[in-house]
């Protein structure tokens, strides 16, 4: 029988559809940031002497876009960073404790936190919320290709068995790893995407993504 603390997990996340920065609420933005980043280091925290005791783990689910960030998705790729961030240092702090830090970085999958029948609810509290003149500028083009990008991540998105096996192998396994990637997407696109120079990285970025440009932006184009 096991009688100290074999591991922690920190699997809680919440996540906004709003569309770009200027939708998002700042009540979004510490919300998310609460949940996704303040949550684990209180976690953390709590657990800290009896994992120092039991040289157990800490294994933290983040994500891709705390690699990659990604337009429309700004508060969660935030508060994602923010956890990266944090794991990374914690890692490096606790390995003469003999505690094992491990980061779960998964690409998209179908969980609770992506209900694709709330996905396009979302965006349009966020539109409401807009001025007249901010709804001219971007148009009810831009707004239905928001909603278009959230719908086709989530319908393409794969079942949630990769990452329950990495889960697995990091609170289980005899050597489990620092990093574990979940999601083919995340291995061939996201994570390779990290070593690219900036401008690089921002055409691959745009390409991967639906085109989605502003009214006014097109108008002004056309006047040129």
């Amino acid at each position: 029988i096991i009688s100290e603390l074999w591991a922690i997990v920190n699997n809680a996340g919440i996540a906004y559809f709003q569309g770009p920065d200027a939708w998002s609420s700042l009540k979004s933005f510490q919300d998310t940031f609460e949940i996704n980043t303040m949550g684990i280091i209180r976690g953390v925290h709590a657990f800290l002497p009896l994992l120092k005791e039991s040289r157990g783990r800490i294994v933290t689910i983040t994500s891709m876009l705390g690699r990659v960030p990604m337009p429309g998705l700004t508060t969660y790729s935030v508060s994602k960073f923010g956890a990266e961030a944090y794991m990374d240092c914690i890692r490096r702090e606790l390995k003469p404790f003999g505690i094992n830090c491990s980061i779960l970085e998964p690409g998209f999958f179908k969980t609770a936190v992506i209900p694709v029948d709330k996905l396009e609810a979302q965006v349009t509290v966020a539109w409401n919320s807009l001025s007249e003149e901010e709804k001219i500028e971007y148009g009810e083009e831009f707004r239905k290709k928001v909603v278009e990008v959230y719908t086709w991540h989530h319908e393409n998105s794969a079942p949630i068995d990769w990452v329950v096996n990495d889960y697995f192998h990091a609170v289980t396994a005899k050597f489990p790893r620092l990093r574990y990637r979940s999601g083919w997407e995340c291995v061939l696109s996201y994570v390779p995407a990290t070593f690219l120079p900036t401008e690089l990285g921002d055409y691959v970025m745009s390409k991967i993504l639906i085109s989605n440009v502003p009214a006014v932006v097109k108008n002004n184009a056309k006047l040129e």
